[in-house]
């Protein structure tokens, strides 16, 4: 089965009962003082996400994720709906909610979970997506009715390349920041009216050139625009301005990339023939080289 995951505001009534029947499960397993599921309102906070699965107009499950700092989530509030147990809706919750961690840079992904028999198919769940077990984390403490898991979580890596494919990169997702430029040497050098960059580290960053066909030219400015000298595709630049860096040509990955475009960059040379109507800030060259 592969369900539909999609974001819930957990108004409707069917979301509703099924949390309803989650919260009584715990009662059944655990006393007051050791339960840690959330109720609706907690589940609205603005640090969690939630997620419910679907078929069509049935309810099959939900889960979410919570954010306890910028590199560690929680996963929260996972239930099957009974009448789909053990048909792989808890599964595909599970690698919705660890590949939404990746995309946010999330280095670690934990949770905790009930010690009765009646956890022990979450346990094993959990443990065959390599999560291992742990001791208390965030405000937990010991408690003889909880277990704690943990997950190392490996950068998301984006993947592009040139035109012809002859060059290719991968780079760990998030980046650092991610720019529309209007500064009049990426506009020449791409023949483009703006050019969108992806800032990354360059420690985090592979270039595989085994042709030796990519060719960095250095500019009067102190930096360096590198191409693909078989198809001519702009793919990189780096400075000494922004020392570390390596800047790649967000159109040439083929991975999702993160952030979203944040900004326009050189704002005060864009072209007069191109209108923007987005909302993002707008940055002159004073700004950014300041």
């Amino acid at each position: 089965m592969m369900p539909n995951i999609r974001r819930d505001d957990l108004s409707g009534a069917a979301i509703r009962g099924l949390l309803a029947e989650h919260l009584h499960s715990m009662t059944l397993h655990s006393p007051p003082e050791s339960i840690h599921a959330l109720d609706v309102e907690a589940l609205r906070r603005p640090e969690v996400t939630f997620w419910s699965a679907w078929d069509g107009e049935e309810l099959l499950g939900c889960g979410a994720l919570m954010e306890l700092d910028p590199a560690h989530g929680e996963i929260k509030s996972m239930r099957t709906a009974t009448p789909h147990l053990r048909r792989g809706v808890a599964r595909s919750m599970l690698e919705h909610i660890i590949a939404e961690a990746r995309r946010r840079g999330y280095r670690r992904l934990s949770l905790e979970t009930g010690s009765a028999a009646a956890f022990d198919p979450a346990r094993r769940l959990y443990a065959s997506y390599g999560f291992e077990y742990c001791g208390p984390f965030a405000d937990y403490v010991l408690d003889p009715y909880s277990v704690f898991m943990t997950k190392a979580l490996e950068p998301a890596l984006a993947r592009g390349g040139c035109l012809c494919g002859a060059v290719g990169f991968s780079a760990a997702m998030p980046a650092k920041w991610v720019a529309h430029c209007h500064c009049t040497r990426c506009q020449r050098a791409h023949g483009a009216a703006f050019v969108t960059w992806a800032g990354v580290e360059a420690s985090v960053a592979r270039i595989d050139d085994p042709e030796g066909l990519l060719h960095w030219h250095a500019g009067a400015d102190g930096g360096e625009r590198a191409f693909c000298t078989r198809c001519g595709s702009p793919m990189f630049f780096r400075s000494t301005r922004w020392p570390g860096e390596l800047h790649i040509a967000r159109a040439l990955f083929r991975d999702p990339v993160t952030p979203a475009p944040q900004v326009h960059a050189f704002h005060d040379t864009r072209v007069e023939w191109i209108q923007l109507g987005d909302a993002l800030p707008r940055r002159s060259a004073q700004e950014i080289l300041k």
